[in-house]
């Protein structure tokens, strides 16, 4: 399997939302049996409000929003989401067709990278196995979890300048493929090229609102992004013939 020697740019890849269909609600069931196991009860309404505010965040930064007023709780409440999310989160995920074989295709001329909230050993021991997805097609790997201050996280710039750093990329080479406002401002703030695709959080009009130009069904369909960028000159790199 090719390890992400591509040549004409750098697609970095946001994961959940972007490489399966259902991940907000596998994510969803996962804070809401941590919740039933550390006795919280919340309204409904009130535990989404609490996950969409730190939605895009390191799952430890969600758990401790969720039990905020039973700070003794939180250590507690991060050892189960951990379990849930190594033993619930990978069975309800959905993998999208014809992912593999994308992949595959861009690996061979694009180098390849992951900036996601994640935990990376949850990642690359359980999520990608089930999606069927190699991560030796990635040249960089980063993930909330990696960052000493989660203030770095996304929509902050840090970790997609981090990748383009250490690949050699500068932001007219590279894309960013993600779901959420997290993912866009980000790409935005980095003066990278985002594409949003429609299997998680943003919807098309969300995502116009925002100021992407780039929104497709799903991730299948990222080579005709790439084509339209190529052929608007707006990124020279992915100049793309299909």
């Amino acid at each position: 399997m090719p390890s992400g020697e591509g040549r004409d740019g750098l697609i970095i890849f946001d994961f959940d939302g972007v490489f399966n269909q259902n991940s907000t609600e596998a994510y969803r069931e996962v804070y809401f049996e941590t919740l039933k196991d550390v006795g919280i009860e919340l309204s409904e309404e009130e535990k989404q409000s609490r996950i969409n505010s730190k939605w895009g965040s390191r799952s430890s930064e969600i758990v401790r929003e969720l039990v905020k007023e039973h700070p003794e709780l939180f250590p507690g409440a991060v050892k189960f989401s951990k379990k849930y999310l190594s033993e619930i989160f990978p069975k309800r995920l959905n993998p999208i067709p014809g992912t593999t074989e994308l992949l595959g295709r861009l690996v061979t001329r694009f180098t390849l990278a992951i900036d996601t909230a994640a935990d990376r050993d949850v990642l690359v021991e359980k999520v990608m196995p089930k999606l069927n997805i190699d991560p030796a097609l990635f040249k960089e790997i980063v993930t909330a979890e990696d960052l000493a201050d989660v203030a770095l996280s996304k929509p902050d710039p840090h970790t997609p300048q981090l990748i383009m750093e250490k690949l050699g990329f500068k932001p007219e080479q590279t894309v960013m493929v993600g779901d959420s406002e997290n993912d866009v401002l980000a790409a935005l703030y980095s003066d990278i090229e985002p594409i949003v695709p429609l299997t998680g959080n943003l919807n098309r009009e969300e995502a116009e609102e925002l100021g992407v130009n780039y929104v497709i069904a799903d991730v299948t369909r990222l080579e005709s992004a790439l084509e339209m960028l190529g052929k608007a000159g707006i990124r020279p790199s992915f100049s793309y013939n299909l």
